[in-house]
């Protein structure tokens, strides 16, 4: 069929041939790829591939997104674009014994009469979303946050387990695990070995890092696989995947890669397991051995409700579902010696010792430091410099040491003690109160200066990426800032950066770029980016919504932030301050003290007001709620709006959010199809109900249009 040449073909026979030989190829692709099935030789693949190329020269108009050399690009990025997930990409909540992981099932059955479960191995690499519209791919969004982070697509086109082109025709939402097999891991090392250049240290990083890159070219020379593992969402209201092992079946139907236990073997086919298979799988060395035996780097397994309408109804904390949880197998241990203590100053005062150690090679990552915590760790393992110890890494970025080999303390080495001055700025340290951690009290220690700096620019709050640990550490040597503040002074700096070291024109410009852009904060962003502990994300929100709606701080914020905000940290300076505060439902009384030592330091009052010279802080848009503040619980739902979706709009506003009624709960707020055991205990604790499509409603609920129609909304 392929053998007439291009140049002698018109255009109708060219789109017959067209559509035939990329279907061929894409199957040809799907069958070595993920199937490991050879159809046709290499000689013949490459024939009909360059014929394909061939072909879209000569008539371009033919090419489709799917063709396979649409993976190929010469196409370099400037930058790598950020994207929002249709839903967080959340991590798994851990277990590390089979004892926890009975215990969890056990739970699941007395509580919700969850019986049918499922469980899949974890690999190691980058997770992923992969986003497909009308049968063909789209969108590649990698994970941060949950909800927002970098757009791949260009990268992820070239990876060819990859499928360009699927069968379901409708928008569909999937989560991948992007990774390096081993023996790929091992060959780019080799090379580079030979190369004299850096070795990488384990196959994630190296996946990480190629998924990355800014020309997709240097992406496909990496090899990448993707491992599919879950559907995030489907359009298609027609169709059911009530159980989470029908999604697997699904997804491999549309020829993605699911590397699970079913295409390893151990399940003849995918089924709901009961508890006591779930505990044969995770108490099996011989699984754990298989695992081991692949080329694909094994990471932990995955437990899960396989009934997906359960998943709604356990829900998610702001960090893992509650659906799902991981059993990690116990961490190897190897022995080392320690080689000496350092000792690191964080922006929250504390001075932390870590172990530095001679190298050594565990799960793939050259560890050379560990965590010590604190001072009173090491006095209870009487841990001392020259010791050997046992290290485990199980899964934390930095390992941990569990014993010290006493046998092997040849002579008697000095203990390690507490230091009487901070080592960085020499000032006295102190145990504050009750708190086991050391601390230096000096808000000018230029080791905290440094900390609070980088964690003001970092991704989650002012997300000035040009501005590294590193290039804020010569901006701060050479006086160029002092604190925080400073960091919007280097715009009227420009010839002295470009003087620096290492400060290219292009870099230069990058930063005093990202910078300008950083002018106008939200108030919570703000309250959080100046690093005052306990103060995170939720934390400053419910403060925000309390500052607002109580204290009436909205109208002038909007007029004048300024002044407002002036007033706003005189406020909580003031003895009015605490009580406030502490009325406020789920603020902590260590909230509060960490505040009030911020506010009442008078160097972070003065870089505050200096800040407020160069940022303009925006009030959040809270919406004046027919009740006052709740601790609130959704049953049943809405068909074409996700609890998601409802729990943020709500949560947004200061409300805070409960999985299950308790005697906390103020408000149940009912759906469609509500669960009766619910209603029941709402009823028993005397809590308040409301219609869900009322609340939305009357609150003004930025409702999908096509939906509202539907409903007759509008």
């Amino acid at each position: 069929m392929y053998i007439k040449s291009p140049e002698k073909l018109d255009l109708e026979q060219a789109n017959e041939i067209y559509d035939k030989l990329v279907s061929d190829l894409n199957y040809y692709n799907y069958s070595y790829y993920v199937k490991s099935k050879s159809i046709i030789s290499d000689y013949e693949y490459d024939l009909l591939f360059h014929y394909l190329e061939d072909l879209e020269k000569r008539f371009p108009q033919l090419i489709k997104s799917y063709s396979p050399t649409q993976r190929l690009t010469n196409q370099i990025q400037t930058e790598l674009k950020k994207a929002k997930h249709n839903k967080p990409l959340l991590s798994l909540g851990n277990t590390y014994s089979a004892q926890d992981v009975e215990e969890k099932l056990e739970k699941y059955e007395k509580d919700y009469w969850i019986e049918n479960f499922y469980i899949e191995p974890k690999y190691d690499g980058l997770s992923i979303e992969l986003i497909y519209e009308n049968g063909y791919f789209k969108q590649a969004i990698t994970r941060w946050d949950g909800f927002e982070w970098e757009d791949v697509t260009k990268n992820v086109k070239t990876i060819n387990t990859l499928p360009l082109k699927i069968s379901y025709k409708w928008k569909l939402h999937v989560r991948w695990e992007v990774v390096v097999r081993k023996s790929i891991f091992d060959k780019i090392n080799k090379k580079r070995e030979k190369e004299k250049l850096e070795i990488y240290s384990n196959p994630r990083n190296l996946a990480s890092g190629s998924l990355r890159q800014l020309d997709p070219m240097v992406t496909k020379k990496r090899q990448l696989d993707v491992i599919c593992y879950e559907v995030l969402n489907f359009s298609d209201v027609d169709y059911s995947l009530d159980f989470h092992h029908k999604s697997l079946d699904f997804l491999e139907k549309n020829w993605f890669w699911a590397l699970d236990f079913k295409t390893l073997y151990v399940l003849k086919k995918r089924k709901s397991l009961d508890k006591e298979k779930i505990l044969e799988i995770v108490n099996s060395v011989d699984i754990k051995k298989l695992l081991d035996d692949q080329d694909v780097e094994f990471d932990w397994l995955a437990i899960k409700v396989d009934e997906e309408k359960y998943w709604n109804v356990l829900w998610n904390t702001a960090h893992h579902p509650k659906w799902a949880f991981a059993f990690k197998y116990p961490a190897k241990q190897i022995s080392t010696k320690l080689v000496d203590v350092e000792l690191s100053v964080w922006r929250t005062w504390a001075i932390t010792p870590v172990a530095i150690l001679e190298p050594v090679n565990i799960w793939w990552v050259i560890v050379k430091r560990a965590s010590l915590h604190n001072f009173d760790f090491i006095k209870q393992k009487d841990i001392r410099i020259g010791d050997y110890i046992f290290v485990q890494r199980s899964w934390e970025v930095i390992p941990y040491i569990v014993s010290v080999i006493k046998e092997k303390r040849e002579w008697e080495l000095p203990k390690i003690e507490e230091p009487k001055h901070c080592p960085v700025c020499s000032w006295e340290t102190f145990h504050l109160g009750c708190e086991v951690a050391l601390k230096c009290i000096n808000v000018t220690c230029p080791a905290q200066v440094k900390e609070k700096i980088a964690y003001f620019v970092s991704k989650n709050w002012l997300d000035i990426e040009w501005l590294s640990e590193k290039t804020i550490e010569v901006l701060l040597n050479v006086w160029f800032i002092k604190d925080y503040a400073d960091i919007f002074t280097l715009t009227n700096k420009r010839q002295q950066l470009l003087s620096l070291p290492g400060f290219k024109e292009k870099k230069v410009e990058n930063i005093l770029n990202a910078i300008k852009e950083k002018n106008i904060l939200k108030l919570d962003i703000f309250l959080q980016a100046l690093g005052i502990e306990f103060i995170w994300k939720k934390t400053a929100k419910i403060i925000v919504v309390n500052l607002i709606l109580i204290k009436n701080f909205k109208d002038f914020l909007d007029k004048n932030w300024y002044v407002i905000f002036k007033k706003i940290t005189d406020f909580l300076s003031s003895d009015e301050w605490e009580d406030f505060l502490l009325s406020i439902n789920g603020i902590w009384p260590k909230v509060v003290e960490s505040i009030k030592k911020f506010f009442h330091e008078k160097h972070n009052k003065r870089v505050v007001e200096k800040l407020l010279n160069y940022v303009k802080i925006k009030s959040a848009e809270i919406k004046k709620w027919k009740f006052s503040w709740q601790k609130f619980v959704i049953t049943g739902s809405i068909e074409w709006i996700s609890r998601q979706e409802i729990a943020n709009f709500i949560e947004e506003n200061g409300w805070e959010f409960l999985n299950q009624i308790t005697m906390e709960t103020t408000l149940l707020i009912v759906g469609d199809k509500p669960w009766n055991s619910k209603l029941k205990k709402a009823k028993e604790y005397d809590i308040s109900t409301y219609d869900l499509l009322s609340f939305l409603t009357e609150n003004n609920f930025n409702f999908p249009k096509k939906s509202m129609k539907e409903e007759g909304l509008f």
